[in-house]
């Protein structure tokens, strides 16, 4: 029996995260001893949209302290994402019909640190999703590499089409990448919620490297993964 695979982002895709953001740069600069430069979500999210590079120049660091950003984060970012997380609405129903169709599969990639959800997602009955992420399974492989998407597959011979969902230009990069080089079908959606939504970062995606879907809600993916089966 063929499948279709869904390869879902979680910060911004399935988990509104900006506040848990928000406190943890508060605790990282703390650590440096650095102000915290924003006074709102929203400052910082638009901040966080921005190259790496940028974002660390704003908050008065550097990428040779990357490793240590990444370690302070590590200590605080499962409970805060259990304190301020939230799902949008309908994304863990449809993540549950996922899973109880046969002919469709769910994992997870995350350019964040797995564990950093892991009893958020047990309390939402999804701690068995596999889950590739950046700081462990894939160390120094974010998106948009294609790694996180292609070794879902790995040696499965069942799976028909890729359906990655996400909300940043990396997602879709990532899927366009994937694409490139996979036998398989890639097909990129993005939810509406994230750093794309009413985004410049839209325009010329439509074109040869993606195969791009936009999808208004996430209550939608199903429907459109099982038009992928054979």
């Amino acid at each position: 029996m063929k499948r279709v695979l869904l390869v879902a982002d979680v910060d911004q895709t399935l988990l509104k995260t900006h506040k848990v953001g928000f406190e943890l740069w508060k605790l990282i600069l703390d650590h440096f001893r650095k102000d915290f430069p924003f006074k709102t979500t929203t400052e910082f999210a638009l901040a966080a949209m921005l190259p790496w590079e940028c974002f660390l120049h704003i908050c008065g660091l550097h990428v040779e302290q990357s490793a240590e950003i990444n370690a302070v984060a590590a200590t605080h970012t499962a409970r805060l994402h259990l304190e301020y997380a939230e799902w949008f609405e309908g994304v863990r129903e449809t993540l549950h019909e996922i899973m109880a169709d046969d002919q469709l599969v769910l994992t997870f990639a995350t350019n964040n640190i797995a564990p950093a959800f892991g009893e958020t997602m047990h309390n939402a009955g999804l701690s068995n999703v596999p889950m590739h992420d950046s700081m462990e399974t894939h160390a120094g492989k974010y998106k948009p590499e294609p790694d996180m998407i292609l070794d879902h597959v790995g040696g499965r011979d069942d799976i028909s089409a890729i359906v990655v969902a996400g909300d940043a230009r990396s997602d879709l990069y990532a899927a366009g990448r994937a694409r490139n080089i996979s036998t398989i079908p890639v097909i990129a959606s993005w939810a509406r919620y994230g750093s794309l939504r009413n985004s410049l970062d839209m325009h010329g995606l439509h074109d040869h490297e993606f195969c791009l879907r936009t999808v208004a809600d996430f209550k939608r993916l199903p429907a459109l993964m099982r038009t992928l089966l054979p």
